[in-house]
């Protein structure tokens, strides 16, 4: 049994969820698979404590308080921020979506927020590192998507670059991984991941409510299973033609595509790249993507046989 389903029945015993979310999310999970499993993190800021019932007067014990309880639903906790939770893995992003709910229900995460809870989600896939790293270029373009529909902020995307200079490394997306993807990584036991498959994480991410969260978490879950599947099988042709799409949409809205000769070491040119996505984001009539990315992902979910 998954962590996620772990998370589920521990929340239903609690009183968190219902029987029926309970039966959802269990059945969610059970059409997922565990050669593609999605996790993440949520860094909760002083800004978004107010929205919080459990985080109330920001005492010293505050992170060993959430730990404390989370831990009972498969939920881990460290030190960033007032405190960053980690979630369980999950062979489905409804599932995980579900334990999210039963979190909020516990008083630790907020359903909404205007203040700031940063995010990164993760991707464990069966590929081995080796392809994974073939595919980073369409895994930050799939981010920039992602993005785009509605999975970060002008302030979010622009944050680490506020100030920045070329000494100051930890400062761009690029500190870790490249253009905010971490690629082919390890499981390893701090980020909750399972077996041997290979993590793929996102870091550009916020969390503003609990449909938005979820939605960024399905959206990401279906373009990277898509992405790193066997080429030539239906879901690959789905993502290879909303690939070329969401190409010639860059290119019509002057959004810049990655490419390596891109200076990762020169903060200028990289908030050159990055800057058109926020303010398009900002600004920009994205009506034409989120209307192509519904009817791309509705064909996944279909071809997945996803619940």
């Amino acid at each position: 049994m998954s962590t996620s389903s772990l998370s589920l029945v521990a929340l239903e015993d609690a009183g968190h969820i219902s029987s029926d979310e309970l039966n959802s999310g269990l059945a969610a999970e059970a059409s997922g698979t565990p050669g593609h499993t999605i996790g993440y993190e949520l860094e909760v800021l002083r800004s978004a404590g107010l929205d919080i019932p459990k985080a109330q007067g920001f005492s010293d014990d505050i992170q060993e308080s959430c730990r404390n309880e989370v831990s009972l639903y498969e939920f881990g906790v460290t030190e960033d921020g007032l405190y960053e939770i980690q979630s369980p893995y999950a062979q489905h992003p409804l599932s995980l979506a579900i334990a999210t709910r039963g979190l909020i229900r516990t008083g630790w995460l907020p359903e909404n927020t205007s203040g700031t809870i940063t995010g990164h989600a993760s991707i464990g896939t069966e590929v081995s590192g080796t392809a994974v790293r073939r595919e980073e270029l369409r895994l930050i373009h799939s981010l920039r998507i992602v993005e785009l529909l509605g999975a970060s902020s002008p302030g979010r995307l622009m944050s680490p670059l506020d100030g920045a200079t070329n000494n100051d490394a930890k400062k761009r997306w690029n500190c870790k991984g490249t253009a905010g993807v971490m690629a082919a990584s390890l499981a390893d036991g701090k980020s909750w991941w399972v077996g041997t498959n290979t993590r793929v994480e996102f870091r550009t991410l916020q969390y503003r409510n609990l449909e938005q969260w979820g939605t960024t978490l399905d959206t990401l879950y279906l373009l990277s299973r898509a992405q790193l599947t066997e080429p030539g099988n239906a879901a690959a042709n789905i993502y290879n033609d909303f690939y070329n799409w969401t190409q010639e949409y860059f290119e019509s809205h002057r959004l810049p595509l990655f490419h390596y000769f891109i200076d990762l070491e020169n903060v200028d040119e990289f908030r050159n790249y990055l800057k058109p996505y926020a303010l398009h984001l900002k600004d920009g009539n994205r009506s034409a993507l989120i209307e192509r990315a519904s009817s791309a992902l509705l064909h996944l979910r279909e071809e997945f046989n996803l619940t």
